[in-house]
């Protein structure tokens, strides 16, 4: 069996898979970031459903029959094992961002979290299955749940590590922060602006040049639910722990329908405040949209 390389390209914010002359693009996610999406299958939706979930992804993956038949989180973790073995390790290739010995699919970052490979395939792949067995509602209430929660830990984390105590000073170190760790996970190359209303309410804007989830995907609709609402978490945790405020996410651009790049706008709000008029702040978003233009290639 050939050996395969993983390759980070910081300038466009992917990490590849190579093997044999193919190439395939992976992602990190939190350790249990996967898992948490099964669990909430099950959760909701019952044991057999999730079964169901497991054995029409694996089947859709081509998975050998022995996992196919056993259907459940540790045939997943065993697919997604094998997807990158044998590794040819080389630690050049990897940012100071992680410490990794190359022995297993988990990475630790400067701040002790664990991140693990995920191949991009599976990842789509299974959107593409919880869709058809839950709806395409179900499935994005499900990953938005999940994203959200992952990007509240991420929040409330990146408060402590930054020392951020009020919300110019965290506004002002998103891009810093989100420019730098989001590429290095394959989630794209990305920058952040910010804005304030006169009503001293922060917009946070971060364009995305190769995000993950609208890679090779065509829709006439946004498709980018993990990174959208994980990046809404984040805002969410920070905002409410330093304002007593929420936020509200959109995505107002996407390259699934054709856009150069996806963008994502989040608004603080007041907690009172159930749902913002998206309309009245096109003018907003729009401004943030000129900060920065598409870099160069």
């Amino acid at each position: 069996m050939a050996e395969k390389s993983i390759i980070w390209n910081l300038d466009n914010g992917s990490i590849s898979l190579i093997a044999d002359n193919s190439e395939e693009r992976l992602i990190l996610m939190r350790k249990g970031f996967m898992t948490a999406f099964f669990e909430e299958i099950g959760n909701v939706e019952g044991k057999d459903t999730l079964k169901s979930t497991f054995r029409n992804l694996f089947t859709r993956l081509g998975a050998p029959q022995n996992l196919i038949e056993k259907s459940n989180i540790e045939s997943y973790n065993e697919f997604a094992e094998n997807f990158i073995r044998p590794l040819d390790f080389d630690p050049s290739q990897v940012p100071d961002f992680f410490e990794w010995d190359g022995k297993e699919r988990e990475l630790k970052a400067f701040n002790n979290a664990v991140f693990r490979i995920i191949p991009l395939k599976v990842l789509m792949t299974f959107k593409e299955v919880s869709a058809e067995i839950l709806t395409e509602r179900g499935a994005t209430a499900i990953l938005t749940a999940v994203a959200r929660r992952a990007g509240l830990a991420v929040g409330e984390e990146a408060m402590s590590n930054y020392g951020w105590t009020e919300i110019k000073s965290a506004m002002d170190s998103m891009d810093g922060a989100l420019s730098y760790s989001l590429p290095r996970l394959g989630w794209g190359r990305s920058r952040v602006a910010v804005g304030k209303d006169s009503g001293d309410n922060y917009m946070l804007y971060l364009k995305s040049w190769n995000s993950f989830e609208s890679d090779n995907v065509k829709s006439d609709r946004p498709v980018c639910t993990i990174l959208q609402h994980n990046l809404e978490g984040i805002s969410l945790r920070t905002v409410q722990e330093l304002t007593g405020g929420s936020t509200e996410s959109r995505e107002v651009k996407c390259r699934a329908k054709g856009d150069d790049y996806c963008a994502f706008a989040i608004k603080q709000k007041d907690k009172e405040v159930k749902s913002l008029d998206w309309k009245e702040l096109e003018d907003e978003w729009r401004e943030l949209d000129s900060v920065y233009p598409m870099p160069e290639e």
